[in-house]
C-alpha cells in the first residue's frame, strides 16, 4: 500500500509540474574590432575587419547582413619584423582589405597587424610564419598492426629536417583510386 501511495504521489506531482519563465537582461556591450587573416606562404596579405555583436543580435535581420558586421573605415597597418610595410585598402565587393603593393607573405618571418577604426579601440595580432619544413623520409609497414575491428592497418613513419623553431603540422593522406574487375582490385 505504501508504495501505491508512493506511485499516485509522483503521478500526481508529475501532472501538476509548474514551469517558471525567467527573463534575463543582458547588458548592451559596445562592439569590438575583429580581425581575420589567413597567412600562408607566398599568399597576397588579405584580411577582414568586422565588429562584435550582442549575443541576442539577429544575424540575418537585412538582405545585406554582412555590411552591418563589416567595418570599412579601418586602418590596418601590417609590419614584418616589427616595420610597417603596407597599409591595406578596402575592397568592398569582396568586404576585405587588400595590399595595393602586392605584398606577400616570406617564410620565417614575424608578421603583426594593427588595426585603428573610429569608433573602437585598436587591435593588434601577432603570428611567426614558420620556414619550410623538408621530409627527409617516408617509410610505410604494411599490415603493421590490427584495429579495434580486426583489420590489418598500415603504419606511415615521415622523417622531417625540421627549422629550431615551434611549428605546427597539417599532414593529408588520401586514397587511391581503385577499381574492381571482376577478380579483385587494382
Amino acid at each position: 500500500m505504501k508504495k501505491l501511495v508512493y506511485l499516485f504521489t509522483i503521478i500526481l506531482f508529475s501532472l501538476f509540474a509548474c514551469e517558471k519563465v525567467v527573463y534575463i537582461k543582458i547588458p548592451p556591450k559596445d562592439p569590438k574590432l575583429v580581425v581575420n587573416a589567413e597567412l600562408a606562404k607566398d599568399s597576397l596579405i588579405v584580411l577582414a575587419v568586422g565588429k562584435s555583436r550582442h549575443v541576442l543580435d539577429n544575424v540575418y535581420s537585412s538582405p545585406s547582413y554582412i555590411e552591418e558586421f563589416m567595418v570599412s573605415n579601418a586602418t590596418p597597418v601590417i609590419y614584418e619584423n616589427g616595420t610597417a610595410i603596407d597599409t591595406l585598402v578596402y575592397v568592398p565587393s569582396d568586404y576585405q582589405y587588400k595590399s595595393m603593393h602586392n605584398k606577400r607573405i616570406l617564410l620565417g618571418n614575424t608578421y603583426s597587424i594593427k588595426v585603428t577604426a573610429p569608433g573602437f579601440k585598436d587591435v593588434t595580432a601577432e603570428s611567426i610564419v614558420p620556414t619550410q619544413s623538408v621530409i627527409t623520409e617516408v617509410s610505410r609497414v604494411k599490415n603493421a598492426r590490427t584495429n579495434s575491428n580486426g583489420e590489418q592497418v598500415d603504419e606511415i613513419t615521415i622523417k622531417l629536417n625540421d627549422p629550431a623553431e615551434v611549428n605546427f603540422y597539417l599532414i593529408r593522406f588520401y586514397s587511391a583510386y581503385y577499381s574492381y574487375n571482376g577478380g579483385g582490385y587494382t
